[in-house]
C-alpha cells in the first residue's frame, strides 16, 4: 500500500525525523511547518510519467498547478507550470506562468487559451 503522511513540525524536529526514515521515505517540506514523507522516489512528477507511458500519443501537452515545493517534481516533468500567487519562491522560478491573482487556476487556464 502506498501511503504519504502530511506533518506540521518545525525544522529541527524534521531533522530528527530524516534521519531515523531516510533510507525508504523521500521528505518534501511544503510550507514552513508542514512536510510530506513518501515512499522512496515517490513524486508528483513520478506519477505524470507514468500517466504519459499509458498515453498513446507522445504529443500531448501537459500542465500542472501548484503552489508549495512538493509540486517541483511535477514541474519540472511538464510542458507548463503554473504557480499561484502566493506560491514559495523556489515553484516561481521554475513556472511558465505566476498567476498575479487569488484565482490562479482559471487566471491560468485563461493565459494558455485552455478555456
Amino acid at each position: 500500500m502506498l501511503a504519504i503522511y502530511h506533518l506540521y513540525l518545525n525544522a529541527k524536529t524534521e531533522r530528527v525525523i530524516r534521519e531515523k526514515i531516510i533510507a525508504v521515505s523521500d521528505i518534501e517540506r511544503y510550507a514552513p511547518l508542514a512536510i510530506d514523507i513518501l515512499p522512496k522516489g515517490v513524486s508528483k512528477g513520478q506519477a505524470i510519467n507514468l500517466l504519459l507511458e499509458k498515453v498513446s500519443d507522445s504529443r500531448v501537452t501537459t500542465y500542472a498547478f501548484g503552489n508549495q515545493n512538493n509540486d517541483i517534481s511535477m514541474f519540472k516533468t511538464v510542458n507548463y507550470g503554473m504557480s499561484m500567487k502566493e506560491s514559495t519562491a523556489e515553484l516561481k522560478k521554475l513556472s511558465s506562468y505566476v498567476a498575479k491573482t487569488d484565482n490562479g487556476v482559471l487566471e491560468g487556464l485563461k493565459h494558455f487559451k485552455l478555456i
